[in-house]
């Protein structure tokens, strides 16, 4: 049973590295593809836990690797960090 399903992310300039620490992009949205849609933003797909997280509960057991596809933003400190965008109920899910 996993407890913790996570899109973990370094970078680098290159694909030999090195590569920056990891950080967690996405809690409970583990195996990911990242992929840009025709207008430039940034996505995710990824696979529910129904073992820990969002989507936990007895109920949900049987929902395992149900796959989603979340937007993605540069945030962070420095605008330099890539994470599951958060909501804003400001904004349409079209933005």
């Amino acid at each position: 049973m996993r407890y913790q399903y996570d899109v973990v992310v370094a970078v680098s300039d290159t694909f030999e590295g090195p590569y920056s620490e990891r950080w967690t992009a996405g809690v409970v949205a583990g195996h990911n593809n990242f992929f840009e849609d025709h207008g430039g933003r940034l996505w995710t797909t990824f696979f529910r836990n129904p073992n820990f997280g969002h989507w936990s509960g007895p109920s949900r057991v049987a929902d395992a690797a149900v796959p989603g596809v979340a937007r993605l933003e540069w945030t962070g400190p420095r605008g330099n960090r890539l994470y599951v965008r958060r909501r804003d109920r400001g904004r349409t899910s079209t933005e």
